[in-house]
Parts: structure tokens; C-alpha cells; sequence
């Protein structure tokens, strides 16, 4: 079922926007700093919030924002710490 559901949004998304919810972006994102590591993610964790598909990004079956909710998701991942965490401190 999930495979069928693929390909159609897929499928629609390429000419349709009313199925994209992926910005169409497909250059390359140097990730430089954990600065713009956070907002990469950040951006990638909201986009089922903003396409009003859950209220919050944990709830969002495919994706990894649960992972750094609660500690836990559908798959096991290695989490990135806060930048706080890791002692960077922004220019």
C-alpha cells in the first residue's frame, strides 16, 4: 500500500502542486555548520506540519522528528545534538 501511495504523489507532484508539499529545490545544501544543520532539519521535521497533513512533526509517520521528541520513532537513528549541547557558539 505505502509503495502505491509513492508513486501516485510522486507521480502527481511532478506538474501538480496540489499533491507537493517538497519544495522543489534540487541543488545541492552545503551543511557548513551545526547552524545550518538545525535548520535543514528543522525545515525537513515542519513540512508535514505546514502541509497540514499532522499538527506536529512527531506525528508524522516517516519521518525521524520523534526521534528527537521522545526519544524514539519508527526507526532507530543517530539524534544531533542542540547546538547548546555541543558548545558551538553562533559568530
Amino acid at each position: 500500500m505505502d509503495q502505491y501511495l509513492f508513486r501516485y504523489f510522486a507521480k502527481s507532484g511532478q506538474h501538480n502542486r496540489t499533491f507537493q508539499f517538497w519544495q522543489k529545490d534540487n541543488h545541492l545544501i552545503a551543511l557548513w555548520s551545526p547552524r545550518v544543520i538545525e535548520q535543514k532539519l528543522a525545515y525537513v521535521h515542519w513540512n508535514p506540519v505546514r502541509a497540514k497533513l499532522v499538527a506536529d512533526p512527531a506525528h508524522y509517520l516517516y519521518s525521524n522528528a520523534s526521534n528527537y521528541e521522545i526519544g524514539e520513532g519508527l526507526l532507530e537513528i543517530e539524534v544531533i545534538p542542540p547546538l547548546s549541547e555541543v558548545g558551538y557558539i553562533l559568530p
